[in-house]
């Protein structure tokens, strides 16, 4: 008892700190999706920073594989087309109050799908036939190619642009999980990076300088999340959590400006997962959501 009441003060403590250095200057609206407990309902919402208003944007009762947004506001979601067709996923486009499915494809389950820089193209993560690859799609829905194999089996890569020509995206190649880079004008992919002492790398995210990547990793029994430059120079751990099973630290993400970092992880003592918001240093740790009967997961800055 005496524990959850210490979790219960620092988690006020979080939420009622006034704004560290440089925060007070983002003006980034923050999207997040919420999964309810015991039902099948997933949303997607914003929050508001400086007032801490949540609006939501989007429900859905056939999941959510990973969303991102582009400038304009607009959202790209992965879902299944129905609760009874759950074996398959679809890729959507909402702009407004009008979605629209930009793909449907019978043996092609598409999943955390992220724009280009200029909002024109999405790249996302395809799975077929056990076998994970990178994918390419005009936002029109016009133009899908397969860009890179990811691996055969259990792992799932991830992607995201670091500029609208380039994608940098997590595959095992020798046999080794990295980072690599694949530009779409030269169509030839560059090695970043071979993470010898980790056996995942996930969520991925570049600076809008496009000069560093924010990843998830796990090492022995961490889960970290940490960044390395484009080049490859420079890795370095952020934030660190125990793992433990059906919790983990997720989905990092660059702000804006490439000051702060959010992600989500579970908070006591509720053990919600929740929006945190850390600092590039890795310093300055705020809890953002307020627990509630939802896990949040993916969040994305605007």
């Amino acid at each position: 008892m005496k524990k959850n009441a210490v979790w219960i003060a620092i988690l006020v403590i979080f939420l009622a700190r006034p704004p560290y250095e440089g925060e007070a200057a983002e003006k980034s609206m923050i999207y997040y999706s919420a999964e309810e407990f015991d039902t099948t309902m997933d949303t997607i919402k914003s929050l508001d920073p400086e007032n801490g208003k949540v609006t939501t944007l989007f429900e859905s009762k056939t999941g959510l594989f990973g969303f991102d947004v582009s400038g304009d506001g607009s959202i790209v979601f992965s879902t299944c087309p129905s609760e009874k067709q759950n074996d398959k996923c679809i890729l959507n486009l909402k702009k407004g109050s009008n979605i629209v499915t930009i793909l449907d494809h019978e043996n092609l389950f598409p999943s955390d799908a992220r724009f280009s820089p200029d909002g024109k193209k999405i790249c996302f993560t395809g799975m077929s036939n056990f076998r994970a690859s990178i994918y390419l799609i005009n936002s029109d829905g016009t133009g899908v190619t397969m860009i890179a194999e990811c691996c055969l089996g259990g792992f799932k890569g991830f992607s995201c642009f670091s500029s609208n020509d380039t994608i940098v995206f997590s595959c095992i190649r020798k046999g080794r999980f990295g980072l690599s880079s694949y530009n779409l004008k030269t169509t030839s992919e560059t090695r970043i990076i071979d993470l010898q002492d980790m056996y995942s790398c996930e969520y991925l995210s570049v600076s809008a300088d496009g000069r560093e990547i924010v990843f998830k990793g796990l090492s022995g029994k961490q889960n970290l999340i940490s960044i390395v430059q484009i080049d490859g120079t420079g890795l370095h751990e952020v934030y660190k959590f125990p793992y433990e099973p059906y919790t983990a630290v997720m989905n990092p993400r660059f702000s804006p400006d490439g000051k702060c970092i959010i992600f989500s992880m579970p908070v006591k003592p509720s053990r919600t997962m929740e929006i945190c918001r850390i600092k590039a240093d890795g310093s300055g740790l705020q809890v953002v959501t307020t627990p509630d009967k939802t896990h949040k997961h993916t969040a994305a800055w605007l």
